[in-house]
């Protein structure tokens, strides 16, 4: 298959709809989504996959949305829904940012691995 590359913005979205096969489509869509993660994973490094999802609805009233939600468990994880899928993602990293990044423990210093802390407690409390 060629495509016409003189083509851009709408006319290119339509010759593509009607050019590529049902796979193909829904290839490019996958793909689409999933570099979206990927681009917001490599900005949150300490991000786990593990609850990331995409759910899409579109109305014939041209009303197409996105739901986005990314995180590791139900604790740490944030959702939004938009109707671009890039602006989705970007809003729902700026939640989890300001939900999980707005922490007390994130400015303490790392507990000591020596165990000293814990040894004056607990000899403190010898019977």
């Amino acid at each position: 298959m060629t495509i016409n590359v003189d083509l851009k913005g709408a006319e290119l979205a339509i010759y593509l709809a009607n050019a590529l096969s049902d796979l193909e489509f829904e290839l490019l869509i996958r793909n689409r989504i999933k570099n979206e993660f990927k681009r917001l994973h490599a900005s949150e490094p300490n991000l786990d996959e593990s609850r990331d999802s995409c759910r899409f609805e579109m109305s014939w009233r041209d009303e197409a949305t996105w739901r986005v939600n990314i995180g590791e468990n139900y604790n740490k994880s944030a959702d939004t829904e938009g109707q671009v899928l890039s602006r989705s993602c970007q809003d729902v990293m700026r939640m989890y940012d300001m939900k999980n990044g707005n922490k007390l423990s994130l400015l303490l210093p790392a507990p000591d691995s020596s165990g000293e802390a814990f040894d004056e407690i607990t000899e403190d409390k010898k019977w």
